[in-house]
């Protein structure tokens, strides 16, 4: 009788065991999945090359396509030009990105004859640019040419104006110039600043 009422007793509280292990089961299960992820939103995984290239070359081709057609078409301002000189490396850092995650496609264009001349075309043409150009030129620019290496004191006298009012024109439009100094080194090789100078030089 005894080890009967000791099996009913036995019967009645293994259910409630049963419980409780499953709810305590239950509790480290859902800690385990919050600390889980607790470290999935602190610990980010870095991006792949991959992802980074493409978005990189695409944000630099944006870049140097709008300031260089600014350029072209002499709208640009502000630094529009030093932002398209010095900018522009991230559209050369990103195509060598996207080239070394995508060499395998890149050596299947090269098997291709369309894609094969396309680039060979634009080589020749990138040596070609190097080549000097024959025959006279603009006289224009041969003219700005030589204007660019004369000293400002030559040009100020040319111009058959005084150095004192010349002086002050280009101290107000920021131009701190000397008797020797050229009008190419006056200017820092921007064309741009050049022929400003010249102009208020000739200014009457």
């Amino acid at each position: 009788m005894a080890d009967k009422s000791h099996l009913q007793r036995l019967k009645k509280v293994a259910p409630l065991a049963h419980v409780g292990y499953a709810e305590g089961r239950r509790r480290k299960l859902v800690i385990a999945a919050f600390h889980g992820c607790h470290n999935h939103e602190t610990e980010l995984p870095m991006p792949s090359l991959r992802q980074v290239a493409t978005p990189l070359t695409i944000g630099a081709f944006i870049l140097s396509a709008v300031t260089g057609v600014l350029m072209f078409f002499h709208l640009d301002i502000g630094l529009n030009k030093t932002a398209h000189e010095w900018l522009s490396w991230a559209l050369v850092v990103g195509v060598a990105l996207h080239l070394s995650v995508n060499f395998r496609a890149f050596r299947g264009y090269l098997k291709r004859p369309v894609a094969r001349g396309l680039i060979v075309g634009f080589v020749i043409l990138l040596a070609a640019s190097f080549l000097p150009l024959g025959g006279v030129g603009s006289p224009v620019a041969a003219v700005m040419q030589g204007l660019g290496r004369a000293p400002v004191a030559q040009v100020v006298a040319l111009a058959g104006a005084e150095s004192g009012r010349v002086t002050e024109r280009l101290r107000a439009a920021g131009y701190r110039a000397e008797a020797e100094q050229t009008i190419a080194d006056l200017a820092g090789g921007d064309r741009k600043a050049q022929a400003e100078i010249l102009g208020l030089i000739f200014q009457k």
